[in-house]
């Protein structure tokens, strides 16, 4: 089984999944701030977990707050993938 972890070094429970995954020397991770997913890739993600992307942004980042939250985003933040 290949997994594959979108890794924010900024998340505490990121850093935790790749401590644990280290320890046993299993490669997974994508830096993802680093390595920008396409669109392509955001959807396929979206839809294998069944979220919109309304429901998985991290809505108490600064840079939601100052720059998203209160814009109409259109009809693909609240459509499913």
């Amino acid at each position: 089984m290949e997994i594959t972890i979108y890794h924010n070094p900024r998340c505490r429970k990121s850093r935790e999944a790749i401590q644990k995954h280290e320890e046993n020397n299993i490669n997974f991770t994508r830096k993802y701030l680093e390595d920008n997913l396409n669109e392509k890739e955001l959807s396929d993600i979206l839809t294998k977990v069944g979220k919109k992307p309304s429901e998985v942004l991290r809505k108490n980042e600064t840079l939601w707050k100052t720059e998203f939250k209160n814009k109409n985003l259109g009809s693909f933040f609240n459509s499913p993938c």
